[in-house]
């Protein structure tokens, strides 16, 4: 919470992205995606954070899709 505190989120997050092993890669960003489709609307700095967020958890583009597509499935009804 203080490095929250300290340095917001985005500090945060840049902190966190490292101690995320490979092969939960993938789940980190299928939980986020769950999380910014909660609401049901997806705003541009929400796609925004995801594209970074694909970026830095190095989530392959098609890999990425598929796991969008899912979610969005998922979070339809």
């Amino acid at each position: 919470m203080g490095e929250l505190k300290r340095g917001g989120p985005e500090k945060l997050l840049d902190k966190s992205y490292p101690a995320v092993p490979p092969e939960l890669r993938e789940t980190v960003f299928a939980n986020a995606i769950d999380i910014v489709l909660a609401d049901g609307t997806v705003e541009q700095e929400e796609r925004e954070f995801i594209d970074d967020l694909q970026g830095k958890l190095e989530v392959d583009e098609k890999r990425a899709k598929a796991i969008v597509q899912v979610m969005v499935y998922k979070n339809h009804g």
